[in-house]
């Protein structure tokens, strides 16, 4: 006798409950899983409800508001890895990573960074030199948590 598989029942509530997992940090397999579904289902239950695809598209928004709101507050607070991260991914057209020279054995994983313009736009910041540009990046920088912390200023 051949036994026949159950079919996955992917209900409105189980469908509720991913979407609650997953905008709050958890992945797609695990919360899958946690419903009592293989979490290899999940490709297919999004290719199969276009509905519940762009659902789990905000949940996972959500999920990285946090991360996101932590990230910019570690770069307004000086982290400065932080402020490097925040530049490079929000303004790649004007500022990328660039490393001065390749690693060296014995070196720690700290390897010397150097931001830059990514190309000239023409803009009143062409021509300084990579030294002025990190000066006067710094300038603002402080200026702006000074106003940030103490209330003159707040975000949009």
């Amino acid at each position: 006798m051949v036994e026949r598989r159950k079919a996955y029942k992917f209900s409105a509530l189980k469908k509720a409950k991913v979407l609650e997992l997953l905008a709050q940090g958890m992945r797609r397999y695990k919360a899958m899983e946690a419903v009592g579904l293989n979490g290899g289902l999940f490709s297919y239950a999004c290719a199969a409800d276009p509905e519940f695809a762009a659902q789990v598209d905000l949940a996972e928004m959500m999920a990285d508001q946090d991360v996101e709101d932590a990230l910019r507050e570690g770069a307004l607070n000086g982290n400065v890895t932080a402020e490097i991260f925040w530049l490079c991914n929000r303004r790649p057209d004007r500022w990328q990573h660039v490393q001065r020279r390749a690693q060296q054995p014995g070196d720690t994983p700290e390897t010397p960074l150097y931001i830059a313009p990514v190309e000239s736009d023409g803009s009143e910041w062409d021509h300084l030199s990579p030294s002025q540009l990190g000066a006067e990046f710094e300038t603002a920088l402080n200026e702006y948590r000074r106003l940030y912390t103490s209330g003159e200023f707040s975000p949009n």
